[in-house]
């Protein structure tokens, strides 16, 4: 695969993967024992702070080879 395709790729399976760590998040408890964040809570909200990430780059890299693709 090129590198553009597989930047575009990377960048969809990011988004995705947001989606369901934001609607898992949202199914369970946020407080937990004392008030604070729920360690379930607690791994969605990384989940989707890596995913995040992988969103990000992807995009990023998609456009950076997109725009040299172009030249």
């Amino acid at each position: 695969m090129r590198k553009l395709e597989m930047a575009a790729i990377f960048s969809i399976i990011g988004f995705l993967l947001f989606l369901y760590s934001y609607y898992s998040s949202l199914s369970v408890e946020s407080i937990g024992v004392w008030g604070g964040i729920s360690g379930e809570g607690f791994f969605w909200l990384c989940s989707m702070l890596c995913s995040l990430s992988i969103f990000f780059f992807g995009a990023l890299f998609t456009l950076i080879f997109l725009i040299d693709r172009m030249k």
